[in-house]
């Protein structure tokens, strides 16, 4: 492919922003890749802090106004949250975007050891204000 020849993609979030980073997990895996996100806890989201914990805060206080099984499920750990942004990148209703989100796996540091890449296209540029998914995660109040 074009984008070397092995299938499987072993990437680090360490540093990166969270939009970019699954943008570029998304179009591996339609290429057909096996994608593997490493320290999602080190991603980060750029904006101001108090606004992007508003927003998050806010979508966990949704209702459905039945059956409260029905609202809409956010998830407050940094693995989940990444794993979530890269799957609305992909066309996760049709065939093909539901084989590549079988091939999506996130991770929370990376045990493991494995030998990891990364991409400057990503990565956080010095001066813009952000905050790591690790600290949202923690004022979301999430245990992992």
């Amino acid at each position: 492919g074009a984008w070397g020849g092995a299938t499987e993609q072993w990437l680090d979030a360490t540093g990166t922003v969270m939009g970019r980073l699954a943008s570029i997990a998304a179009q591996k895996l339609l290429a057909g890749y096996e994608v593997n996100i490493y320290n999602a806890e080190n991603a980060v989201i750029t904006g101001s802090e108090d606004d992007i914990v508003a927003t998050y805060y806010a979508r966990l206080q949704y209702r459905a106004k039945g059956d409260p099984e029905f609202k809409p499920k956010y998830y407050r750990t940094p693995d989940k949250i990444l794993k979530t942004a890269t799957r609305k990148m992909l066309p996760h209703n049709k065939p093909r975007g539901m084989e590549a989100e079988r091939r999506l796996k996130v991770y929370n540091k990376n045990l493991e050891n494995v030998k990891l890449v990364s991409y400057d296209v990503a990565k956080i540029k010095k001066g813009i204000r952000y905050i790591s998914l690790e600290k949202l995660c923690q004022k979301l109040g999430a245990k992992w």
